[in-house]
């Protein structure tokens, strides 16, 4: 039975405007549509209808721009004497990039200003993001140079084949993540340059923890070595490269502003638009450009006043776009409610932007139960579908698998999952991990061994009438109770 408070909600629920953001900013276009000077009977373009525009507009801006030297370069730059595959490719994911930004040619321009050879190469976002990675190599290089150092101690065959070797290994890689952290760009390019391992001694007999720190030792030389191809060249050549490479992003940026165009004129003439469209055409709506960067209009400020709330689910999968669409329709920010998790973001390949959440959580102050004051992030990490044991072993993975460099989050604390079902206590609910083992049988394709494996697991679960939870009580096994996930069920699922 409903409380009272309960219902009135749910009334008012009905009242709600619960939209996608596609559906949203159609409506908001069709509303305003004399403020574009479009017609408000559009259609959004097919699939079919998108590719065909899009490949006789860029077939067109490549007619256009062979005439102009500058492109001339940027195409041998890409493509040298065989075909346009890849220029094409560029200026057509470079433009769909820009989409996920709501102004895309201030982005195009923001972005080629930053190639300014009047910075030290260690200064450049290029530079920093190097060093950044290379002092991230290095120091798990020194750890698990430390971890081969250890294990040969506990040999004194081992110690006196490949002590010194180890320890000199550390030395060597000590020096180079000084240097890192110290941010001289020329001394770490140097360092790269004459890089060399030494030679450790040989150590004759056949030992299983000999071939381990042999194996430990040559991951560290690999990923170690890679860098050396961040660092090839010194700052001076840096700088001269940056030169060079400006005017070819240039005449790409406007390559892709001139495809924008070509593409936009087949669109209107059939009154279509792609979902692109709409976001940016709901911008233009919303937001005007002033010297200090942009303003809320009088569009905004109408639509703006029709919501109390401004409530947006899976935000971890939103754009840049689709936040200045966010903030423009909220009473200047302050009546907005976002969900989301970032171990949950799968749509990068479709331009979502993570860290927009990130940014909001980590500057949002800890929600306080008592203050009651806003803007605050509230962390729910209590997870009530699972066993204690299911979190355990799913934290144990996580935590060893993410961080901010991979998985954009550092898996600890608030980010770690907290059981908060109670079940009872039962044997053999413990994470397992099982290894088919194929190199002694027949000929059996992978997945086909994992099938019957699975099978045969279940199969057996069902015989031994295992317990489960179900609406509090205690009851054996179905067949219904079980769930087989998958990377992909496209192949293999019918």
């Amino acid at each position: 039975m409903l409380h009272p408070g309960q219902l009135s909600q749910q009334l008012l629920l009905q009242q709600a405007q619960i939209c996608t953001v596609d559906s949203f900013c159609s409506s908001i276009v069709r509303e305003f549509f004399y403020l574009l000077g479009i017609a408000p009977d559009f259609s959004v373009v097919s699939d079919k209808q998108q590719e065909e525009l899009m490949t006789e507009a860029v077939s067109e801006v490549l007619a256009e721009l062979y005439g102009d030297a500058d492109f001339q370069a940027l195409s041998d730059s890409l493509s040298g004497d065989k075909n346009d595959t890849r220029l094409i490719g560029a200026i057509l994911k470079l433009f769909t990039y820009t989409r996920s930004h709501p102004f895309p040619e201030k982005w195009l321009r923001d972005m080629t200003a930053m190639l300014d050879d009047s910075v030290p190469a260690g200064q450049t976002a290029w530079g920093q993001t190097a060093l950044r990675h290379a002092g991230a190599v290095l120091e798990f290089a020194l750890k698990l140079s430390g971890d081969e150092y250890k294990l040969a101690s506990e040999s004194a065959e081992l110690q006196k084949a490949y002590g010194d070797g180890i320890l000199a290994d550390i030395a060597l890689l000590q020096h180079l993540a000084d240097l890192v952290e110290a941010g001289s760009w020329d001394d770490v390019s140097a360092a790269f340059r004459t890089l060399a391992f030494g030679k450790i001694g040989v150590y004759r007999g056949a030992d299983a923890v000999k071939e381990r720190i042999k194996a430990m030792r040559e991951t560290v030389k690999k990923e170690v070595g890679k860098l050396q191809k961040l660092f090839v060249s010194d700052d001076a050549a840096c700088r001269a490269e940056i030169r060079a490479i400006r005017p070819l992003a240039e005449t790409l940026a406007r390559a892709v502003l001139r495809f924008d165009a070509v593409y936009g004129e087949k669109k209107r003439a059939k009154n279509l638009v792609d979902f692109s469209d709409l976001e940016h055409l709901a911008l233009r709506l919303f937001l005007e450009e002033t010297p200090d960067g942009f303003r809320r209009t009088e569009t905004a400020e109408a639509v703006a006043a029709r919501f109390d709330e401004v409530m947006t689910d899976e935000y971890q999968d939103t754009n840049d776009a689709q936040d200045y669409l966010f903030r423009a329709v909220s009473k200047d920010n302050g009546n907005r409610f976002m969900v989301g998790d970032v171990k949950q973001s799968i749509y990068s390949f479709r331009q979502a932007m993570p860290d927009i959440f990130i940014r909001y959580k980590d500057e949002f102050p800890r929600y306080d139960r008592g203050a009651d004051t806003y803007p605050a992030t509230i962390v729910l990490d209590r997870n009530f579908r699972s066993r204690r044991e299911v979190t355990d072993a799913v934290n144990y993975v996580f935590g060893q698998l993410m961080s901010p460099e991979a998985g954009d989050v550092e898996y600890t604390g608030t980010e770690r999952l907290a059981a908060g079902a109670q079940y009872p206590d039962q044997p053999g609910c413990a994470a397992r991990l099982d290894i088919i083992d194929l190199s002694q049988g027949p000929d059996t394709p992978s997945e086909i061994a994992e099938s019957r494996h699975i099978a045969q697991m279940i199969s057996r679960m069902i015989a031994d009438g295992v317990q489960v939870t179900d609406g509090g009580e205690q009851r054996a096994c179905t067949w219904g109770d079980f769930c087989i996930l998958l990377r992909s069920a496209n192949k293999y699922a019918p």
